[in-house]
């Protein structure tokens, strides 16, 4: 039987515009406005969207059944691929201060997809490979400016949205990529959804006026598309809810020695800042804070306790003061001491700074490692100790927050969705998510109801999570199949 009674031919065009949707009508009258281009029959599945361009109106998606056929899709692989090395890796220099890491794997003549990782600052990881086929892909990751492997570490001067936006072309052009899928998860979702509103031609290349969506197969022409994972839009409200005390209603755990403890007993505890100077001359000073700032493994009251009560109306204005602080705000500090402590603490000059930026790094740093899993992870938890790792992830959020993203209005990725509403994109989403809470992800849903949305029932925010990983797997899966029925 032919399609919906519409007839054997899809209409066709050579139009690359955002595309209204067309409302499903069953009536064969409907058949004299479209006329079919091949054959069609799907199978075992419900839920099937049509939707068209330039017909001059647009609706709301509608929900049809079709009747099932003898011949069933074959399932969607879940699973994360085994581990892979780069077969070819680099740095390239975007600026006259940054220099980028990247690397390729999987296959070189593959499909490409570019890797977006979280943070701002967290860099990528080995791990970040298995969501895709290798002898599919040509996977593409690359840490953004001052994290992981890109130079300098932890810089923030020309470190903004914009700044890694043209990164990500210059990175393209430099591999000879004329366009990609992307795939992004948490800060890499807003990456994601920026980079796509600047560039919508270089995520997508569509030559058909018709598409069809069959649960989150597409299929009558090519299309690479998007995964977005933990949904971050980067609004004022999301901020207050993860930095002012909102996430600290599910997280309140906390210790009366925190690094607030250490920090003040340096300053103030003549015996005790003798003895960290002493560890600091036996040790260096790597070693020394390792031994001076160990945290214990609890959540916010760590967090927040860093900080004075006279300063806790912007926790993260607040952190800022301290990632950021330099000699002369050290000074502000010895001037608040008394002439005898102020002696003691030009001893440790060249320590205190040091002492005060990775003790905020690395409560910052837990505070988020902390509350990423659904079920506490101790290989995540520890990422907070490493003083190297803290500060780009620290630093690097705190200076985007501090700045809004760096975009216009508050709500910007959301106004400008019309941009990439052609884009065949799948969302993914932890249910108890409370990194990026799931409003940020159904706000986007609702905006942009053409983007799939996959809430993941018992799972928190991270990637490595069984079930986003599955998800994850699958978004990807669904897009391999996309391209191969379209070649």
């Amino acid at each position: 039987m032919s399609l919906l009674g519409f007839g054997s031919k899809f209409f066709t065009s050579n139009t690359c515009s955002s595309s209204p949707v067309l409302p499903l009508i069953s009536s064969p009258s409907f058949s004299s406005h479209l006329q079919f281009h091949h054959n069609f029959t799907l199978s075992g599945r419900k839920n099937l969207l049509i939707q068209a361009q330039n017909i001059g109106y647009k609706s709301e998606p509608s929900l049809i059944d079709v009747m099932e056929s003898e011949k069933e899709l074959p399932q969607v692989n879940k699973n994360l691929y085994p581990h892979i090395e780069p077969y070819s890796t680099g740095f390239l220099k975007v600026s006259d201060i940054h220099t980028i890491y990247w690397e390729q794997s999987g296959n070189p003549n593959g499909h490409p997809v570019v890797f977006l990782h979280g943070g701002p600052g967290g860099g990528t990881a080995p791990s970040n490979r298995r969501f895709f086929d290798p002898e599919f892909y040509r996977i593409v990751l690359f840490d953004q400016r001052g994290a992981g492997k890109s130079t300098p570490h932890a810089c923030l001067v020309e470190n903004t949205t914009w700044d890694l936006i043209n990164d990500i072309e210059k990175l393209r052009q430099h591999l000879e990529i004329p366009e990609w899928q992307v795939f992004g998860g948490s800060w890499g979702s807003t990456l994601s959804l920026a980079y796509s509103q600047s560039h919508p031609d270089k995520v997508c290349n569509f030559s058909w006026l018709a598409i069809v969506i069959f649960d989150s197969f597409c299929v009558m022409f090519k299309v690479t598309g998007m995964v977005l994972r933990g949904i971050f839009l980067l609004r004022k409200k999301e901020i207050d809810w993860f930095y002012e005390g909102g996430a600290a209603a599910i997280y309140p755990d906390g210790t009366p020695h925190t690094i607030l403890w250490y920090f003040w007993m340096i300053v103030v505890n003549p015996g005790y800042a003798a003895s960290c100077f002493t560890l600091y001359l036996d040790f260096g000073c790597k070693k020394a804070l390792e031994l001076w700032t160990v945290l214990p493994c609890t959540a916010w009251e760590p967090f927040r306790d860093l900080i004075p009560e006279n300063e806790r109306d912007s926790f993260v204005d607040a952190y800022s003061k301290r990632l950021n602080c330099d000699d002369k705000e050290i000074q502000i500090l010895v001037d608040a001491l008394s002439k005898q402590e102020a002696q003691l603490v030009e001893h440790y000059a060249v320590i205190l700074p040091l002492v005060l930026k990775f003790a905020a790094a690395r409560a910052w740093t837990k505070w988020e490692m902390m509350t990423a899993h659904l079920l506490p992870n101790e290989d995540n938890i520890k990422k907070g100790d490493d003083d190297y790792f803290s500060l780009a992830f620290a630093r690097i959020e705190n200076h985007y927050f501090v700045n809004k993203g760096f975009f216009p209005s508050d709500s910007f990725l959301l106004d400008n969705v019309d941009k990439i509403r052609h884009i065949n994109t799948t969302i993914v989403q932890g249910r108890y998510d409370v990194c990026c809470p799931m409003m940020s992800a159904w706000d986007l849903h609702k905006a942009w109801p053409e983007a799939e949305l996959k809430v993941v029932p018992d799972a928190g925010h991270s990637a490595n999570e069984p079930g986003i990983a599955a998800e994850l797997v699958a978004a990807n899966e669904n897009l391999k199949n996309i391209v191969k029925n379209g070649q």
